[in-house]
């Protein structure tokens, strides 16, 4: 038809346009778009997706001109396998990852979604063989999107249709005891709505929760918003992050780094390569997020990219991608991130309460304060089995950490990270707690 005579139906060159985008010819795209916009038959309709699309080839042609830094590593057979895996989560040390797969039984068969996890020495860059964790966690249905809190002591996950459901997905929270996962415990009619949720993410205080949700008054298809624990165990009213971050499209997949400020996303509707692509914002100090940036590519393809998870020290990114080979479908990758994409390095502070006369192990509560700003940056509870505790902490600050139990006398220490930005060492300290006697103080 554009050949016979382009002036008899022009919206014709807005089809055309998506089309060579999709097929990654961006500059006959371009011109497509250029010559439908400038057209006089341009409908409210189609505008702002010409726009858009046209925007989006602009975008690719110069990414594909100028390549960003990626170097990808699959994980290995240990980890991949010819079905698909999803990395949900790496540990504060960076020693377990976990990740959701439908992995064969032995005999050939598949099942649902289940949870798995990988755990390697701190000596190697080898993973060893996957793990699949049991029930209650995992159940003859699917479950997917897993995080791990930052202190390790809980699972945060999606479960779909399950019994006593708020909608089709809900999040869900297992806390650990030793290296058992609990019954999972619904969030709630605050947090669940009748709509979608799922992806969540929590900030390394513990308490700040950024999730996926298709819920009403959204600004598209899905948007990610944040939500507050307070301190008599209630969830606040979740808040949508914005326009800035919240598009017509969908927005998946958040990722807080411990940082505390910067966030990763998937979107479909930012400027992008084509498909879902990957993002990054920072929150400013007036409480703002920065304008969302595309991690560039390779990174990002004209295919889709589901979701980034980033470790600690903000050096090495883990997505999930087909558009690499590897083993089949979906596969885990690792990755040095470019100095543009990283976020603030974090360390993790990591260690054992006992009683200081049985040596037995205690669950106490412990809170990490910023002596800068005094605000309380992270409060949590060792395990109950174990005594062990695990807390992620930005670098380049000063804290005093706190510890508490009934029966026990207060224990208090500071510390400085002030200076600290590369070859971050971790802070090891076991805590001897006093038991109240005549005498102590």
């Amino acid at each position: 038809m554009i050949n016979i005579d382009d002036t008899k139906y022009p919206e014709v060159y807005f089809f055309s346009g998506i089309l060579l985008f999709e097929t990654q010819n961006y500059s006959k795209a371009i011109d497509h778009f250029t010559k439908y916009l400038t057209s006089a038959e341009v409908t409210s309709g189609r505008l702002n997706g010409a726009i858009f699309f046209k925007e989006c080839a602009v975008f690719a042609l110069d990414a594909i001109a100028h390549p960003v830094q990626f170097s990808p590593i699959n994980l290995g057979k240990n980890v991949n396998t010819s079905n698909d895996e999803y990395i949900n989560a790496v540990r504060a040390d960076g020693l377990t990852l976990y990740f959701t797969g439908r992995q064969n039984d032995g005999n050939g068969n598949t099942g649902g979604d289940d949870f798995y996890y990988s755990s390697r020495a701190s000596d190697t860059s080898n993973w060893l063989p996957s793990v699949k964790m049991g029930p209650p966690v995992n159940t003859s249905g699917d479950e997917g999107a897993l995080t791990i809190s930052p202190d390790a002591r809980f699972l945060l996950f999606a479960g779909c249709q399950w019994e006593g459901g708020f909608g089709s997905c809900d999040i869900y929270a297992s806390k650990f005891s030793g290296s058992d996962a609990g019954t999972p415990v619904n969030l709630g009619a605050v947090i669940n709505s009748g709509s979608w949720e799922s992806q969540p993410s929590l900030a390394s205080d513990g308490r700040t929760l950024y999730f996926a949700s298709a819920r009403g008054g959204g600004k598209g298809k899905s948007d990610i918003f944040k939500s507050y624990l307070g301190d008599n165990g209630s969830w606040s009213k979740p808040e949508n992050l914005g326009e800035v971050i919240n598009t017509s499209g969908s927005e998946m997949a958040p990722f807080i780094h411990p940082d505390g400020k910067t966030l990763y996303f998937s979107s479909d509707r930012q400027v992008g390569m084509g498909g879902i692509d990957l993002f990054v914002s920072r929150l400013d100090s007036s409480g703002n997020w920065s304008k969302p940036q595309n991690l560039g590519y390779p990174l990002n393809t004209s295919g889709d990219e589901i979701n980034i998870v980033v470790d600690a020290a903000g050096q090495k990114g883990f997505i999930s991608t087909n558009q690499l080979g590897g083993y089949g479908g979906y596969d885990i990758f690792e990755f040095d991130l470019y100095d543009e994409i990283r976020p603030v390095p974090s360390t993790y502070m990591k260690g054992v309460i006992i009683d200081a006369n049985t040596k037995k192990p205690l669950e106490a509560y412990f809170s990490l304060i910023d002596l800068k700003t005094n605000n309380e940056v992270v409060r949590s509870f060792s395990d109950e089995q174990t005594g062990e505790f695990l807390v992620c902490i930005p670098t380049n600050r000063e804290y005093a950490l706190n510890v508490s139990k009934e029966e026990y006398l207060f224990y208090s220490e500071n510390f400085s990270l002030t200076g600290v930005s590369t070859d971050i060492e971790p802070y090891f300290i076991n805590i001897e707690l006093d038991p109240i006697s005549i005498g102590k103080s």
